[in-house]
């Protein structure tokens, strides 16, 4: 079996939404031929394990850790663990050597893991691969700017060094060729979901039709939310239906629920547990969908996918989200707009929209396994390594 040295400066204990990635990849790719080694940063006694990965997801795996030696803050932005770079390259050098390692991942968010992997790949020339959970320099930083130009030379050192980059979204490969034309080999690998959290799940039974919305409801998804809210204000028997919000809700959320009279409608249930949300997800009739951003389709996605619930998404067809609602038959799209959200609302609850638009092609949702996932991204590491 072929080893991986994956660089990756969250890994639980260490939190952060980005890590569920590196992590369920790791735990499928010895099925196809690769062993992952994680180099992580050192944990804290302030770090937790996120609830999203299960203990004996992780038990399993091999990581080494290196310590962090000072955070240089605004050094790098998004990025404050410069610090962890050059420890982290050390512990790498000796990893490759003591293991023999076949390839190295690294991944973006943070850019230390990118710097690392490329220093690594420069010095030994073991065959690197970079991998995007989000874009880089044409995302965050202002152009022209001195800090665009510097971010921008950055991670032109890194690609350059790259056998193959990895990328989560389609539309990403045309922005990183057109700020780095010269790349040859990008591919998309999604994130996805697990079909090892679906079996021998229970379903939550509720007494009446249910909307029900998975995950937070902050930053740029309370806009497009609010006016879903407000296209509420004209259903105001309770009976019928209901809206349950399962996680952490914006303050500005609940003060218009209770502005609205809506809280015999709207259930704000809290964040519970990840086996437990499934339940709730299983349960519901309809799954709510506010996507955080236009090109890149949240985790939450893949696990209502996966559950072959209808899907509402707040969002525009031509989306990365509402792209692949359709391909899947899985739901509808509806602009963030009051009065075509209100249509749409009265079409899913007593309407039969649900019936002429659902028709889930399990076939394509099975693509956004885990499983299969990492069987390509194996692909790339074979390709890379012979």
């Amino acid at each position: 079996m072929k080893k991986l040295l994956m660089v990756e400066y969250n890994f639980p204990p260490k939190i952060g939404v980005g890590v569920i990635r590196t992590v369920k990849l790791a735990k499928y790719l010895p099925q196809h031929g690769w062993r992952p080694i994680i180099l992580s940063a050192k944990p804290s006694w302030r770090d937790r394990r996120i609830e999203y990965i299960e203990e004996e997801e992780i038990r399993n795996l091999k990581a080494y850790r290196a310590r962090e030696l000072v955070r240089l803050n605004k050094m790098i932005k998004r990025d404050v663990h410069l610090g962890w770079s050059f420890p982290a390259f050390v512990r790498g050098l000796k990893i490759i050597k003591g293991e023999g390692i076949d390839a190295i991942y690294a991944t973006y968010p943070y850019a230390v893991n990118m710097l690392v992997g490329s220093l690594l790949k420069r010095i030994t020339a073991v065959p690197f691969l970079a991998n995007y959970k989000d874009l880089w320099t044409n995302s965050f930083f202002p152009s022209p700017s001195v800090e665009f130009s510097a971010q921008k030379a950055m991670e032109e050192f890194v690609l350059r060094s790259a056998d193959a980059v990895v990328t989560v979204t389609p539309s990403h490969i045309e922005d990183l060729r057109k700020f780095f034309p010269f790349l040859q080999r990008i591919y998309v690998i999604r994130n996805g979901y697990d079909p090892a959290d679906f079996k021998a799940v229970t379903p939550v039974k509720f007494s009446k039709f249910t909307i029900l919305h998975a995950g937070s409801v902050t930053g740029t998804r309370v806009a497009r939310f609010i006016k879903f809210l407000l296209a509420l204000r004209d259903f105001h028997d309770p009976k019928d239906f209901q809206l349950v919000l399962l996680g952490n809700v914006d303050s500005r959320v609940r003060d218009l629920i209770k502005q609205m009279n809506l809280g015999d409608l709207v259930k704000i249930v809290g964040v519970r547990p990840h086996k437990e949300a499934i339940r709730w997800i299983m349960g519901a009739d309809v799954l709510l969908l506010v996507p955080a951003a236009k090109y890149i389709p949240t985790m939450k996605l893949y696990e209502y996918l996966a559950s072959g619930k209808f899907i509402l998404n707040i969002g525009y067809e031509f989306g990365e989200a509402g792209k692949l609602i359709s391909k899947c038959k899985a739901g509808v799209s509806v602009i963030p707009d009051q009065t075509e959200i209100k249509k749409i609302i009265r079409e899913v609850v007593y309407g039969s929209l649900i019936n002429e638009r659902m028709g889930s092609k399990r076939e394509e949702i099975e693509k956004f396994s885990w499983p299969r996932l990492a069987n390509r991204l194996a692909s790339v590491l074979n390709y890379i390594s012979n």
